[in-house]
This record gives C-alpha cells, sequence and structure tokens, in this order.
C-alpha cells in the first residue's frame, strides 16, 4: 500500500471530473505521482526521494523500516527487476489518499 502524507494542496479525486477510460491514467497527488515515476523510470534516487527517512514498505509480507533498508529493497526489487506501477485509482478516505 501506497500512502500519500503531507501533499502541498489539497487532492479530491471523487470531485474531478475525468474523460479518461477504464484503465486509462488517472490523477494522482504529487507526491504519488513522483513515486509513480521514478518507479517506471527505474531512478532510484528519484524514488528514495518520495520516502520519509523513517518509511516502512511491507512488500511480500516482509518489512523494511528506514530508508537504507528500503533502498536496498528498491536496487534488488524494483529496478533490479524491472517492476513497473501503472495507477487505476485514486481512494480518499479520511484525508489520505490510497
Amino acid at each position: 500500500m501506497l500512502v500519500a502524507r503531507n501533499c502541498p494542496a489539497p487532492f479530491e479525486a471523487d470531485t474531478m471530473i475525468s474523460s479518461v477510460p477504464p484503465n486509462g491514467p488517472v490523477a494522482l497527488p504529487p507526491p504519488v505521482a513522483a513515486h509513480v515515476e521514478a518507479t517506471n523510470s527505474f531512478d532510484r534516487e528519484r524514488l528514495m526521494a518520495t520516502f520519509a527517512e523513517d518509511a516502512l514498505v511491507n512488500d511480500q509480507l516482509r518489512d523494511y523500516w528506514g530508508t537504507p533498508t528500503i533502498g536496498e529493497w528498491a536496487k534488488r526489487d524494483i529496478i533490479g527487476e524491472s517492476l513497473t506501477m501503472n495507477a487505476t485509482k485514486v481512494i480518499n478516505t479520511m484525508g489520505t489518499s490510497l
């Protein structure tokens, strides 16, 4: 799960009108868009800039705490495996975008 925190501007996906077909691109909050773009470009430096120093990644039931550990995970499991992302939906709940 990817949770956007501290977004610079409010983001209300439910109030946006979209002409995008199903499975097409969706409007993402800027921090989430930066994470997806960095992932898809296999840019480890940009990807790591999207994580807080004390972030937690849970991938395949394994926890990776903090940017040093997350950096190794990203190098191995994101960049090393050429993983890409495609966001298909944004859900806003209790002021948080999921």
